[in-house]
C-alpha cells in the first residue's frame, strides 16, 4: 500500500498532463462553437435578402403548394429556430441541423395544417432536404371529410 506521501506526488505529477488534457479538450469545444456561430453568420450573410417569398416563388413553377411550401417555412424558421433564410435544397441534418425526431415532427406537423394524411410506404424514401419534405407532403393524399 503507497503512503500518503508517495500519493500525493503522484498525484502531482498527474496534475500537469492532466490539465493540459482538459485544456486542449476545452480549446477544441471553443473552436467547434465559434466555427459554429461563423458557418450561421456566413450564411445569413450569403443569403441576405431572401425570405418566405423568394422561397415561395423558387418553388411554384416546379409545382409545389404554395400553402405547404409557406407553412414549412413558418414552422422551420419559428418552431426549429431556424435564424438564416432556409433554401430548398437545404440538407435538413447538415444545413439545418435537424435530428431524425424534429424532421418527423415537421412531416406530422405540414400534414396536419394541410389537411394531409400519411399515405402509407411514403417513408421508405429517404428525406434530405427541405425540397424532399414538401414532395413528399405533397404526395400525400388529401384528408377525407366526412359529411354527416
Amino acid at each position: 500500500m503507497q503512503s500518503p506521501d508517495t500519493l500525493r506526488a503522484w498525484l502531482a505529477d498527474q496534475a500537469l498532463p492532466f490539465g493540459l488534457l482538459l485544456a486542449f479538450l476545452a480549446a477544441g469545444l471553443i473552436v467547434v462553437f465559434v466555427s459554429g456561430l461563423m458557418r450561421k453568420s456566413r450564411l445569413a450573410s450569403r443569403r441576405a435578402g431572401r425570405d418566405e417569398a423568394s422561397f415561395v416563388n423558387e418553388m411554384l413553377p416546379l409545382g409545389y403548394d404554395l400553402r405547404i411550401c409557406r407553412t414549412a417555412y413558418a414552422y422551420l424558421q419559428k418552431d426549429q429556430q431556424i435564424s438564416f433564410p432556409i433554401l430548398p435544397e437545404d440538407r435538413l441534418s447538415q444545413d439545418l441541423g435537424l435530428e431524425d425526431t424534429d424532421v418527423t415532427d415537421l412531416v406530422n406537423h405540414l400534414l396536419a395544417v394541410n389537411s394531409r394524411e400519411r399515405k402509407p410506404g411514403m417513408l421508405n424514401t429517404p428525406l434530405i432536404t427541405v425540397q424532399d419534405v414538401l414532395r413528399q407532403v405533397q404526395a400525400s393524399p388529401m384528408r377525407r371529410l366526412l359529411v354527416a
